[in-house]
């Protein structure tokens, strides 16, 4: 805690702004490595759906969002959104190919699927499709293989900035003990 009162006490020479925007850039990846941390969806949460498209589905692309298809079935008010890993793993020709009063078979989050919704967020995120054909079009398991790649991209990036934020803390303790600030606080204990 003496190193951090010293920083803070010192004057705001360079090398302290770069260390400290340093540390700043840390904890924000921090921040976005367990804000985007794959969840794997859990096999025994699920619920699969059997509905009539009441729509033809939909593709939203670009913009502000994600893209993503949006389905909406006979029975159902809320908006199942298919996008993601699940938007890259399957043939989006076939979902978007198919017509008002077909059948599908959606997997979806019990929990997200009977979650209160608002008028922002009534989508609840499609996690696996079965077609009429019989054949799984998208698994569950195929989604969270997908999303445990992505993750692993992010991951290789952590072990260069925590040597970066070690770096950045044996620069500031080195130059703590070269103007005496450290020397002197201890003696002053």
């Amino acid at each position: 805690m003496n190193i951090l009162k010293i920083i803070i006490e010192s004057d705001e020479s360079e090398s302290n702004v770069k260390a400290w925007i340093g540390l700043i850039l840390i904890c924000l990846l921090v921040s976005l490595v367990l804000y985007y941390y794959p969840s794997v969806n859990n096999e025994k949460n699920l619920i699969f759906i059997e509905g009539k498209l009441l729509d033809k589905p939909e593709l939203s692309e670009g913009g502000e969002n994600p893209d993503y298809i949006s389905i909406y079935l006979k029975g159902y008010e809320n908006r199942f959104e298919l996008s993601g890993c699940g938007l890259e793993l399957i043939d989006k020709k076939i979902i978007l190919k198919m017509s008002p009063g077909d059948s599908i078979k959606l997997c979806v989050d019990k929990s997200d699927l009977y979650q209160s919704k608002t008028f922002l967020n009534n989508s609840v995120k499609v996690l696996g499709i079965d077609l009429n054909s019989g054949k799984k079009s998208l698994t569950v398991a195929m989604i969270n293989n997908c999303e445990r790649i992505g993750w692993k991209r992010l991951l290789v990036l952590t072990p260069f900035l925590g040597l970066f934020l070690v770096i950045s803390l044996f620069i500031l303790i080195r130059r703590a003990y070269k103007e005496g600030k450290l020397q002197n606080q201890s003696t002053n204990d």
